[in-house]
């Protein structure tokens, strides 16, 4: 058959590449992985001494368009955290430390049909202390602002 080393066909059209094909395969698979793949380490928990968000996203079935940001309004839109490269549909989790600010998260689409629901059940989920922003059905992109530049304590009530 084709597979056959001595053969001519998909095995001598690949086979110099055998080993490059399995180290692409085991970094861009998810669970769950084929045997020859080491296994997957747990995202190591971030030591935070600040505030921590998460911010989770389940990807639909084209995963490569979708991507987002996380930017700092007080401080002249500084790039703070972003992803892009998804694969598998799966949920992505992030844990970002951030001090306390005024935040935009913007996630997008680059095909223009959002993450949900024509081509998978894809979802976002912001949480940053009490505050959770969700979403799933928007066009290109879905922004959130919230926080507050605002940091000076506020004072006691005068009697």
């Amino acid at each position: 058959g084709c597979a056959e080393p001595n053969a001519s066909g998909v095995y001598a059209r690949v086979s110099g590449v055998g080993d490059w094909l399995k180290k692409e395969i085991c970094e861009r698979s998810e669970a769950p992985r084929p045997s020859y793949c080491a296994p997957l380490t747990p995202n190591p928990t971030i030591e935070c001494n600040q505030s921590r968000m998460t911010i989770e996203v389940t990807t639909d079935n084209y995963p490569e368009e979708t991507s987002w940001t996380l930017s700092d309004t007080c401080n002249n839109d500084e790039e703070l955290a972003s992803r892009n490269n998804f694969f598998g549909t799966e949920t992505h989790v992030n844990e970002v430390c951030v001090t306390s600010s005024k935040f935009n998260f913007t996630i997008n689409d680059s095909y223009g049909d959002g993450i949900c629901c024509s081509y998978g059940k894809g979802s976002y989920k912001v949480t940053y202390k009490e505050d959770v922003f969700e979403g799933s059905n928007f066009g290109t992109d879905a922004s959130h602002t919230f926080g507050s530049c605002n940091l000076e304590p506020t004072s006691a009530p005068v009697e």
